[in-house]
């Protein structure tokens, strides 16, 4: 599973989005794929305060056969998306520009190639 090999800095993605940009609604399909790779803890979504939107990151990974493939995942907020879904609302979501992604990456499989291959 890749996304076990990714590593974000939520901290500094929380302090992003804290710019007075708009949240944007999360597709309900994007919301249960999301959930599909997440560990959800059901007695921990009644204390989630659905008022905080989740936020989205830009990710890149390199296959074996060195083709490049570029994707979104969600970095914060699974447990308000589960309660979101659970409760049948949308869920709302910052998106992370693609700077802003590279800068949260704290580990990505083969990160500088990555990089390497994005600035040509």
């Amino acid at each position: 599973m890749i996304y076990d090999l990714y590593k974000f800095d939520v901290d500094l993605a929380v302090s992003m989005v804290q710019d007075g940009r708009e949240p944007v609604e999360l597709d309900e399909e994007d919301v249960k794929h999301s959930l599909d790779w997440s560990n959800i803890f059901p007695q921990h979504l009644p204390h989630v305060d659905l008022k905080y939107p989740g936020i989205v990151a830009h990710y890149w990974y390199l296959e074996k056969d060195g083709i490049l493939l570029h994707g979104h995942v969600l970095i914060d907020g699974h447990h308000r998306a589960a309660r979101a879904s659970q409760e049948g609302v949308p869920f709302h979501v910052y998106l992370l520009t693609e700077e802003e992604s590279k800068a949260i990456t704290v580990r990505a499989p083969e990160l500088e190639r990555i990089h390497a291959i994005q600035s040509t």
